[in-house]
C-alpha cells in the first residue's frame, strides 16, 4: 500500500497544483472521485489490470465513461497515467490529492484506528486535542481493527502514532535495554 500512495503522490501533487492554478480544487475533488469509482468496479478493475496491449481501448473506455464529467486536463491526466501503466493508481491519487486540499485548506486528515467503537465523545476528545496540538481543523475517520489488543493508532498524514498495547510494550522493552 505504502508504495502505491509514494507512486500517486508526484501525479495528485500535479493535479493539485493545476486545480489550486485554475481555481478548481472542488471540480478536480469530483473528477478523482468519479475516475477513481470507476477503475474500482470489478470488470474495469479486472480490465485495467490485462490492459497493457490495448491502452487505447482502456483510455476510451475511461473517457467515454467519464466524458461529461470531466475536462481536457482530467482527459491528458488519464492518457498519461495509461501511458504509465498507473491507471490502477487513480484510487490513491485521489486519496492523496484529497489530503493536500485538506492541507491548502487548513485541515488535518486524522486516521484512528481501534480495537472497539470510538464513541463520539472520545472522538471529539481526540479532535479537540489535535486540534491544539496542530492547530488545524482535523477531519477524524474511526476504523476498527480488532486485531490490535488494545489502544490506539492514530495516522496523521505519514506520521503514526501507535498508542496500542503492543507498541507501548514495544517501546517499554527498547528504554529497559538502554
Amino acid at each position: 500500500m505504502a508504495e502505491k500512495v509514494t507512486l500517486a503522490r508526484p501525479y495528485a501533487q500535479a493535479v493539485f497544483e493545476l486545480g489550486v492554478a485554475a481555481e478548481e480544487l472542488g471540480k478536480w475533488d469530483d473528477m478523482l472521485g468519479l475516475l477513481s469509482m470507476i477503475v474500482q468496479q470489478p470488470e474495469i478493475h479486472a480490465f485495467c489490470a490485462t490492459f497493457r496491449l490495448e491502452r487505447h481501448k482502456l483510455v476510451s473506455l475511461l473517457l467515454d465513461l467519464g466524458e461529461e464529467h470531466i475536462n481536457d486536463a482530467c482527459r491528458n491526466l488519464v492518457k498519461v497515467l495509461a501511458d504509465n501503466h498507473k491507471i490502477g493508481l487513480l484510487p490513491e491519487i485521489h486519496q492523496e490529492y484529497l489530503r493536500l486540499k485538506a492541507g491548502y485548506e487548513g485541515i488535518v486528515q486524522v486516521e484512528v484506528i481501534s480495537t472497539y467503537a470510538v464513541k463520539a465523545p472520545q472522538k471529539q476528545q481526540i479532535a479537540d486535542a489535535l486540534k491544539a496540538r496542530l492547530g488545524k481543523e482535523v477531519d477524524l475517520k474511526v476504523s476498527i481493527d480488532r486485531k490490535l489488543l488494545g489502544g490506539w493508532l492514530i495516522r496523521i498524514g505519514d506520521q503514526v502514532l501507535d498508542l496500542t498495547a503492543r507498541g507501548r510494550l514495544a517501546q517499554l522493552t527498547a528504554e529497559l535495554r538502554h
